[in-house]
Order: C-alpha cells, then structure tokens, then sequence
C-alpha cells in the first residue's frame, strides 16, 4: 500500500499515463465488485463480455470458459492459453472450439483496465499499488515507491514483489511481468525473477528519445502500449529449463532484443533486404535474440502475412561452443525440434524432403569442409543461402 508521498509521486502518475494510452481506470471503491469476492483477481464480466465478443460465444459459454480459467494456477500455462492455446466443448459444434482470451492480432479488440490498491484476501493480504488488466486478466504488476534507489537492487521495492508472489500467488498465475518506479524511473522484470534479472527499457524504438521526456515515460510506453504489450505477450516470454536445478526459469526480453528481432521481422515481411548485421556485446543475450527472433517468425500472431507462412529457419554459428549453447537454449525453452545439421549434403536432403517449418542449427565451418572455424565465413553463408533460397538464416559470430 502507497504512502502519500507515493500515490502522488509514482500510483498516480502510473493511472495518468495508462489513461492517455486508452486504458480505463477502475477505482479502489469498485475493483471488489467486478470480482467475485476478495479472494479472486480476474475481472469477471470484463472476462466474460470479451470472450463473447471475440469469439462469438453465448453468455453461457463465455461463464464456464471463466470458471475454467479460475482452475489454472500454472504461470506457463496461462502464458499458453493467453497466446491462443486453449478450446473447450461448444454446443452444437462437433469439435472443441478454439477460444481466444484476448485478441492479440487486433488489440483494439481488448478492453485495457488499470485498478489501484487491489486487495486481495488471503492468509496474509497484500494490496498492490496498482495492477493492469487486459480482458479481466491480471497481467502486470507495477509497485510504486518514492524515493527508489535502482543501484541498490534489494530495495524495499523488489522484496515488496517477492512477497506479492509469495502471499497472494493467484495474482501472478498469468502474470507476464512486474514493474517497479519511483514516477522518474522504471525498471521491469519476469514473473518470479530475481532483483539481478531486471533492467531499464532504453531504447523507445520505434520511437523516438525525443518523444519522451522521462525515462518513467518512456518505460512505461513502452512496456504497456496495448501493441507493445501484445507484441511481448504473444512473442518475448520464453520458458527455460535451468539444468543445474531441472527448475523452469521464466525470461522476458531486454529492449535491445525486442529492437534486432522486430526488425528482422520487418524486413522479412517487407522483403527491401535479404540481409542484416545486428551487434551484440558480451552477456547482451545472443542466444536468447535467436529464440525471440525464431518465435516471432514462426508464430507471428501479432502479423497476418504470407511472408512468414511455415518458414525454415537455419541458425549458424562460428565456435562448437556457442553452437552447443544455442541449440541448448532453443531445447530448454521449448521451440520445436532444432534439428543439428553437419553438412551442405544433409542440409540439401532436408530443405528438399518438403518439410515446412524446420529449425536448422549448425556452426558455419561445417560447410567447408574444415574441422575449424574458417575466416571466410561469408563464402560458407552464401553456400547455406543458395541451399535456402526461400528461408531465412540467422547467423551468429563470437
């Protein structure tokens, strides 16, 4: 709960900034009414009327789709559900019908909701600072806090959202990420991640730094957009096994991998450039570019094109190490079958076998018949591209 001091500094201009960009706020006085009780978090009509608009459902249908949804309680799984995962029985249709929670190819569909001071009952209640909604669904957690020291990141913020999640768990089973500010500055990170895994949203690409004038702004744009946010919903939230604990790791993208894939994504689907170089600097997350950039070109569920229909992706590499560290990063967190490839000829046999969809992972010098690394890495490229006319590759160099 927000001091004075806080409300006026950081909550408020939070509520403020969401209203400018067309959500609707939803005062303290009746977020207990539009839920079913204290002890629940998703906006029950908000939920119930989105369902029925998007797909055309009865009243009824729309009624047991919430009460399905009240039973999942795994954060993956929402994520799943939230990005088109997800049908149910129908009367009068044969077949499970697909349900979609919220429209993320048209988010001018979605209802954006922003409430403030949320409390919810449980064997220790907490009431977030402010908590906004998409469809009634409960996706950001933001904790407002004056003054924020971001240096120091085991401040009182962070351990206030650690046991968010820890005493009122519901709020966080479709969270996709929590922001905490100080109405100056932002910082944002994944559901369940630790203080060391959050950062500032930098770059405003596609817009402009000139278009701001707070990085609070900026951030807040950013990260809550209705597009943005759909964009990092359906595309920039990824699910990693940790193998030195066989736990699952949730992780969501930094503003600079966000940048590179969206505008791979671009000139794929404008098709003005058959190529580009993006720089990345040590620990800056190649791997993780190369996951985000494959799950957006294989899913695109924020883009309707022909362009990226069932498209084959090869990721090449210049070391076996990092070969082996992005093909462990795309196993870990579930992208479908990278099949390793270890020579032209093998390369030729699958582009040909009429497969669609393919995840091809290699390291360059496999196509030039070395047992290391080459210099010319270009001539090796060119090689794999003329195998590939029609896909696309994504290459990576140490």
């Amino acid at each position: 709960m927000s001091t004075p001091c806080e409300y006026t500094l950081a909550e408020k201009p939070c509520i403020d900034a969401l209203v400018d960009m067309d959500y609707t706020w939803l005062p303290p006085s009746q977020n207990d009414r539009a839920r079913d009780g204290q002890n629940q978090v998703i906006l029950r009509d908000e939920l119930i009327q989105a369902v029925q608009r998007i797909n055309d459902v009865s009243e009824e249908v729309a009624r047991g789709v919430y009460h399905e949804l009240l039973a999942v309680t795994d954060n993956e799984q929402w994520t799943s559900i939230l990005r088109g995962n997800y049908s149910r029985t129908v009367p009068g249709e044969d077949t499970k019908k697909t349900i979609i929670i919220i429209d993320l190819l048209h988010p001018e569909n979605n209802t954006y909701t922003v409430t403030n001071q949320l409390y919810v009952k449980s064997q220790h209640p907490r009431k977030p600072d402010v908590v906004v909604y998409v469809n009634g669904i409960p996706l950001v957690v933001i904790e407002a806090k004056s003054p924020l020291s971001f240096k120091d990141k085991t401040g009182e913020a962070f351990d206030q959202i650690k046991q968010y999640e820890q005493d009122i768990p519901r709020l966080f089973y479709s969270n996709a990420f929590n922001i905490i500010t100080d109405g100056v500055s932002l910082l944002f990170g994944a559901t369940g991640a630790s203080s060391e895994f959050w950062g500032a949203w930098r770059d405003p690409w596609p817009m402009k730094e000139s278009d701001f004038q707070t990085s609070f702004d900026k951030g807040l744009y950013c990260l809550l957009e209705p597009s943005s946010l759909m964009d990092i919903l359906a595309h920039f939230i990824v699910f990693e096994i940790d193998k030195t604990d066989n736990k699952i790791v949730k992780k969501i993208c930094r503003y600079q991998q966000y940048r590179a894939v969206n505008k791979i994504v671009e000139r794929v689907t404008e098709g003005k450039h058959r190529k580009g170089l993006i720089w990345h600097t040590q620990g800056s997350g190649k791997s993780l570019t190369m996951v985000f950039a494959t799950l957006k070109l294989k899913n695109h569920l924020t883009i309707q094109t022909s362009a990226l229909t069932s498209p084959n992706i090869m990721v090449l590499t210049d070391r076996k190490a990092l070969d082996t560290q992005i093909s462990d990063t795309f196993t870990a967190c579930k992208l479908p079958n990278p099949k390793p490839i270890e020579s032209i000829k093998e390369l030729r046999q699958m582009v040909h076998s009429n497969t669609t969809g393919l995840t091809l992972i290699s390291t360059i010098h496999k196509f030039a018949g070395s047992k290391t690394p080459v210099e010319n890495s270009a001539e090796c490229l060119a090689r794999v591209a003329m195998v590939m006319p029609r896909s696309f590759i994504l290459s990576s160099r140490s």
